[in-house]
C-alpha cells in the first residue's frame, strides 16, 4: 500500500509549473537522507504518462564506474522492457535513455546522481552535453537531477559553468513544516499532546522517514526507546548508514568534527585545533560539505550591520537526529547491543533538559519562513535572520540571541526560544539584560519576541512586555497567529 505524501505542498506546486511551457525542464532536488526526495517526486510522476527512476548502487568497497552501468542498464530494461542491454560508458547509457525518452509527458528521475557517477570524473559534462543534444528535444520531458551528496551536486552541477542557464528549478529539501507533522499521529493526533509531538521532534527533527517509523499508539517515550535504544532499531543503525552512504570513505572525519560539535559550538579555528590539524583548506572542505548537507550550520558573530561576515563565526550542529544519536546512543552503543542499557523515559537521561532546548531551538531556525510567517512578519524586509554571538570586548558584554530578525526599516526583531513545561516571568529579565547588552546600529529600535513551547506564567502576558509571542504548539495544529 502507497505511504501518501504529508506536506510538500509548495515543492510540488513548484514542480507543476515546469509543466506546459512548451520546453523542456531540468530539475535539481538536494536534501539529506530519509527527507523525501524520491517520494516527492513519485507523486509528482502519478500525473505523467511515463516515469522513468534510475538510482545509483549505493557506495561500497571496490564499486566501479562498470558495476554502477550494469545496475543502470537492469533498470533500463526494466523501464523500456528492453533485453540484455550492456553499457561500456555513461555517454552511450544516458544517449539511450534520451532516445526512449524523445517524446510524449515524460518525467525522468536520475536519483542519488552521484552514485551514478562512481569513477567517472566526465559524468555531469556528459549529462550537459546530451541534455543539450538530445533530451532537449522533447518538449514535455522534465528531468530531475536528485541526490542526498548535496555538496556533489553544487559542484559538478550548480557551480559548473556547462549548466549555466540550463536549470529551470533548483529545490533543498528540508525538514517538514510544523503544520503537517501531526498527520503522521493519524487518527490519535487529536489525542496526543502538541508537546509530547514536540518532544519526539526534538530526538528525530522533521524528517518524514523518521516520523514514518513511529507507532502512533505507543507514547514518544516508548517510540524512543525502541528506535533508538533498542538494538536493531531504525535510528539505533541510521547514523553509520547516512555516514557511509554520504560520505564513503571520509565518513569518520565528518562523524569526529560533528561529535565536537554536539558538546557546544566551534569556530574553524578552534574544530582545527581540536582535530589536531589546524585550520587547512580539508578542514574547510569538511565544514563546507557538512553545511551544504544539513548536518551542520555556520551561525554568524559580527557587527549587526555586517551580518554575513564569516569571521569568527561558529558552527552547530543543525540536525536533531545527529546530536541526539551522539549525545545519548553512540557512547552507549555497546551497552545496548548486549541489552545491558536501560532506558525508561527522556527525562532520566544527564542533561535532557538543557538538550532540548538546543534542539527545540533548531526546530525553530530549520523552518523560519514557516516561523516568519506565523509571527506576521512576512510584509517585512528582512535582511538578516538566525542566531547572534556577540563577543565580550573591553567596550561591550557578551550576548547570545537565539534568533534575530534585522530588517531594513532598521527595526530588529529579538527572539527568545523556550521550550519547558511552565515557562515563569523570569524570561522577561532574561531578554531585557539581552537586549541591554546588545549592541546595535544607531536609530535602530529592537522589540522583544518569545517563541515558545509549554505553559506561561500569566504575569508574561500582564506584564505587555513582549511585543510578539507565538505558541509553537499551535504550529502543529495549522493555527497561525
Amino acid at each position: 500500500m502507497r505511504t501518501p505524501l504529508i506536506g510538500r505542498i509548495t515543492e510540488l506546486n513548484q514542480l507543476a509549473k515546469q509543466r506546459g511551457k512548451g520546453a523542456a525542464s531540468l530539475v535539481v532536488l538536494s536534501g539529506r537522507r530519509r527527507i523525501g526526495k524520491s517520494s516527492l517526486v513519485q507523486e509528482y510522476g502519478r500525473s505523467f504518462a511515463k516515469f522513468c527512476q534510475f538510482q545509483g548502487l549505493a557506495p561500497r568497497p571496490g564499486i566501479r564506474m562498470q558495476d554502477q552501468l550494469n545496475a543502470f542498464a537492469d533498470q533500463f530494461d526494466t523501464t523500456f522492457s528492453a533485453k540484455k542491454s550492456h553499457f561500456k560508458n555513461w555517454f552511450d547509457a544516458l544517449k539511450a535513455l534520451a532516445k526512449e525518452v524523445q517524446k510524449g509527458d515524460v518525467l525522468v528521475l536520475l536519483d542519488e546522481l552521484s552514485w551514478l557517477a562512481t569513477a567517472d570524473p566526465d559524468f555531469a559534462g556528459k549529462l550537459k552535453i546530451l541534455w543539450d543534444t538530445e533530451f532537449k528535444k522533447n518538449p514535455r520531458l522534465v528531468m530531475v537531477l536528485c541526490g542526498s551528496v548535496s555538496t556533489w551536486i553544487e559542484r559538478n552541477v550548480l557551480s559548473d559553468s556547462g549548466f549555466v542557464g540550463r536549470i529551470s528549478l533548483v529545490i533543498r529539501l528540508g525538514e517538514l513544516p510544523l503544520s503537517v507533522v501531526g498527520k503522521f499521529w493519524g487518527n490519535r493526533s487529536g489525542r496526543v499532546s502538541n508537546f509530547e509531538k514536540l518532544r519526539f521532534l526534538a530526538v528525530a527533527g522533521g524528517v518524514p522517514k523518521y516520523l514514518e517509523e513511529l507507532k502512533p499508539t505507543d507514547s514518544t517515550d516508548s517510540n524512543i526507546k525502541r528506535l533508538c535504544f533498542t538494538s536493531g532499531g531504525y535510528l539505533f543503525e541510521d547514523f553509520n548508514r547516512i555516514f557511509s552512504d554520504i560520505f564513503g570513505k571520509r565518513s569518520e572525519a565528518y562523524s569526529r568534527i560533528v561529535e565536537l560539535l554536539v558538546v557546544r559550538r566551534l569556530t574553524a579555528q578552534e574544530i582545527g585545533q581540536k582535530l589536531g590539524s589546524g585550520l587547512s583548506r580539508q578542514l574547510s572542505e569538511y565544514l563546507w560539505d557538512l553545511t551544504m548537507s544539513g548536518f551542520i550550520q555556520r551561525d554568524t558573530r559580527s557587527k549587526l550591520d555586517r551580518p554575513d561576515s564569516q569571521r569568527g563565526s561558529q558552527y552547530r550542529v543543525a540536525d536533531n537526529y545527529l546530536r541526539f544519536y551522539l549525545r545519548y546512543v553512540h557512547k552507549n552503543r555497546s551497552a545496548i547491543e548486549a541489552g545491558l542499557f536501560s532506558f525508561a523515559h527522556l527525562d532520566g537521561l544527564i542533561g535532557w533538559d538543557s538538550l532540548l532546548g538546543l534542539q527545540f531551538e533548531n526546530l525553530i531556525l530549520n523552518r523560519l519562513p514557516e516561523v516568519i510567517t506565523a509571527l506576521e512578519l512576512s510584509n517585512e524586509r528582512i535582511n538578516f535572520a538566525g542566531p547572534i554571538r556577540q563577543s565580550k570586548t573591553v567596550r561591550q558584554e557578551g550576548v547570545e540571541i537565539d534568533l534575530l530578525l534585522a530588517c531594513r526599516s532598521n527595526t530588529y526583531y529579538l527572539c527568545e526560544i523556550k521550550f519547558r513545561r511552565y515557562i515563569d516571568e523570569y524570561v522577561i529579565r532574561e531578554v531585557a539584560e539581552k537586549i541591554t547588552r546588545l549592541k546595535l546600529p544607531k536609530r535602530a529600535s529592537v522589540r522583544p519576541v518569545l517563541i515558545y513551547a509549554g505553559d506561561l506564567d500569566p504575569a508574561i502576558g500582564a506584564a505587555d512586555y513582549f511585543d510578539k509571542i507565538l505558541n509553537v504548539e499551535r504550529l502543529l495544529e495549522g493555527e497561525q497567529r
